[in-house]
């Protein structure tokens, strides 16, 4: 249908490349030609070897050759910035429409590290610190944390039939160990525990291994740890989709390193991600104590918000302590078409969940 912004009409053909050589750019024009494009735009994200003066007065005025960086400032929105009273208004006016979904919506609590941590245990980054130090392990400095955990899953493997299979109940018992071993009262999860018990709660999906929250909840759970039918009437099921380590109870498969998470994106019928999807597009869900980075996440909410209408209908309660992260942050969630509500400092959470429910 055409670009208006960009002037561009109908019937356009668009493509894109890295590079672009004058020996790719002769194939582009070789391939248009059998098509009969009557306008072809090429974007080309490198410039560093564009024949841009050759293509561009090539005498094929159909044909235009343009740069990302171009592109972008001719499409870029600009909207002016909200001051800080409007920023204000706009978290008071989100903290009453998440009131009111509490009370009368159907939701899902998606809980992460951010809510053990309250309690006294530890942070992805120091949990794995944990366990190198144990293995004595050297980790490159520069690897990030699932490849950090890779290294430590790989310790764990014991051989098979010649193949090398995860000894999950040697990980677990010292994941275990490691978990509770300065376990304290945290004051947020016994506010989450009455958001599930005080509201319409129809579920919780935890990416951690602890079982506090269920130790809060009394009988009114039902922790779940592979694909099954729940059946217990008047419960709240309890996904642990990256695994579980109850502190009496056995544990479950243990999702730690690289390997493990692969194996989650790749398979369409994982059952945490079926769950997590499940979850996205039939209920309100609100994400407690996540960073909202995780690519798996975010790809499962992407997938869920296709072809849905465009109201931003979630909420996430995101940590940023500096002011001028809000409004970023605020933004970045709304291209998720996630609500979001910010807080500075992680020990107002728990009264500001609590004010949800009052």
């Amino acid at each position: 249908n055409g670009l208006k912004k960009l002037n561009w009409p109908p019937q356009t053909y668009v493509e894109v490349r890295y590079k672009l050589s004058y020996a790719a750019y002769a194939e582009i024009i070789r391939r248009s030609a059998v098509v009969g494009d009557e306008h072809l735009k090429i974007v080309v994200l490198d410039d560093s070897s564009l024949y841009r003066d050759k293509i561009n007065n090539d005498n094929k005025p159909h044909i235009e050759c343009i740069t990302y960086n171009e592109l972008e400032n001719r499409c870029k929105v600009r909207v002016k910035p909200l001051d800080e009273k409007d920023l204000k208004e706009s978290q008071k006016n989100l903290i009453e429409k998440a009131k009111y979904a509490l009370k009368s919506e159907r939701f899902t609590l998606f809980l992460g590290a951010g809510v053990s941590i309250s309690a006294g245990v530890p942070s992805w980054k120091d949990l794995l610190q944990s366990f190198y130090k144990r293995k004595s392990l050297f980790i490159p400095d520069n690897s990030n944390y699932t490849i950090i955990g890779r290294y430590i899953a790989d310790t764990y493997c014991k051989n098979v039939d010649d193949k090398y299979e995860l000894d999950n109940e040697s990980l677990a018992k010292d994941l275990k160990e490691i978990l509770y071993e300065k376990k304290k009262e945290s004051k947020l999860i016994p506010v989450i525990a009455d958001i599930a018990r005080k509201t319409n709660c129809e579920s919780v999906i935890t990416y951690n291994y602890d079982d506090l929250i269920e130790q809060k909840l009394g009988s009114k759970y039902q922790s779940i740890t592979e694909k099954t039918r729940y059946t217990e009437k008047d419960v709240i099921p309890i996904y642990h989709v990256h695994g579980f380590v109850p502190q009496q109870k056995e544990p479950s498969p243990i999702i730690l390193g690289e390997r493990e998470y692969h194996n989650i994106y790749n398979d369409p019928f994982n059952w945490g991600n079926i769950e997590q999807l499940h979850a996205l597009t039939r209920n309100t869900c609100f994400f407690i104590g996540l960073s909202m980075e995780d690519p798996n996440l975010r790809r499962l909410i992407d997938f869920a918000n296709k072809d849905a209408a465009e109201k931003l209908v979630h909420y996430v309660f995101l940590l940023k302590e500096k002011k001028d992260q809000h409004e970023s942050a605020v933004n970045e969630m709304e291209s998720l078409r996630l609500n979001c509500i910010v807080f500075d400092d992680k020990d107002k959470l728990p009264e500001l969940l609590k004010s949800l429910i009052e």
